[in-house]
């Protein structure tokens, strides 16, 4: 009789579990996020003079800490829409046009924070003729963070090379997924080399320096009056000075724009060697999304090579390093001069 109770006992614990484990598995609550980790989801719009709104949704799961990365100099609105989120604003040396954003969040019991941020990212895609590429602002964030961008550019005709990959492309639209090592292997940002459905003619553009006793002309596209009226201003500035120094100034100077491939972009200007003294100038359209200085120090360093082809130095394998020499110190001389921090 003893034993009864006891085999009654375990046929209900057999019973209990055999209904326990057929039990659907959504009747239980299990978080569909690791407790502490994040998401960030850019969508990113190109307008058609190649600027772009970007939207970020932030969300942290559970509590934790995350950061992200947003523009220093660009107005951005943030808002936190759900959660309990402190942020704070961290500077970092290595990145001038960008700070870091912290985000110390606590979520809703099973759900998470968001926080949701807007800018305007001017220069997005650089485009003339039938050639165009895009890059997006700086994407880089913390290691618990996994990022997913959305990219919509019109007027896309033809991919010819992207870093990194995209997972999926429907129409214009691209989208990317990013975990903290394939955003540092991709250098933080995502970059794609394209040609254009409709092209972006370059115009002829006159503008005038030295008391109108110097004449600039720029082939450009009208999108970019902002590079144009910069080479301006620079040289109407640096005139008396390159005048003093070599003895004239050219009654008509050259400025011919031009996109490289996204392999190349680090070559910011150059002048044609077999035209040195001719005076054309050709300005990469990069240097719109560099660092202040960069532009002018490149337009008057290319000036240089044109007055010294125009003095009979020519532009040989054995003159280069004069060339090169008295164009960067000529350069920083003038820049000093005109008021252009040149401490880069």
């Amino acid at each position: 009789m003893r034993g009864k109770p006891q085999l009654a006992i375990l046929v209900l614990l057999v019973i209990t579990l055999s209904y326990t484990l057929t039990l659907p598995l959504h009747q239980f609550e299990v978080p569909s996020k690791p407790y502490g980790k994040a998401e960030c989801y850019y969508y990113i719009r190109v307008l058609e003079n190649g600027s772009a709104l970007v939207n970020i949704e932030f969300r942290g799961y559970g509590k934790g800490s995350a950061y992200i990365y947003l523009p220093r100099f660009t107005k951005y609105s943030l808002y936190v829409v759900q959660g309990e989120v402190v942020t704070k604003v961290v500077s970092d040396p290595i990145f001038y046009f960008y700070h870091k954003r912290v985000f110390n969040y606590t979520s809703p019991d099973r759900n998470c924070s968001i926080v949701i941020i807007k800018y305007p990212f001017s220069y997005a895609s650089l485009m003339i003729e039938d050639k165009a590429w895009f890059m997006t602002p700086l994407i880089r964030f913390s290691e618990n963070v996994l990022t997913h961008v959305e990219i919509i550019i019109p007027n896309l005709n033809t991919i010819l090379g992207v870093r990194p990959q995209f997972y999926e492309k429907v129409g214009d639209v691209l989208r990317f997924r990013l975990d903290y090592r394939a955003a540092n292997y991709a250098e933080n940002r995502i970059a794609i080399d394209y040609t254009l459905k409709k092209s972006v003619q370059p115009v002829k553009i006159v503008k005038y320096i030295g008391n109108d006793s110097a004449k600039l002309v720029f082939y450009a596209p009208r999108i970019y009056m902002e590079i144009v009226d910069k080479i301006t201003q620079t040289f109407d500035k640096a005139y008396p000075h390159l005048k003093y120094i070599f003895g004239f100034f050219p009654q008509k100077l050259e400025f011919q724009f031009y996109l490289p491939s996204l392999l190349y972009i680090s070559k910011l200007g150059y002048v044609e060697r077999e035209i040195l003294s001719l005076g054309k100038i050709h300005v990469n359209l990069v240097l719109l999304r560099f660092k202040p200085g960069y532009l002018e120090h490149t337009a008057i360093h290319e000036f240089v090579h044109v007055a010294l082809g125009k003095l009979g130095v020519n532009a040989t394998r054995n003159t280069r390093w004069i060339h090169e020499g008295l164009a960067e110190y000529i350069a920083i001389y003038v820049e000093k001069r005109i008021g252009i921090n040149v401490s880069d």
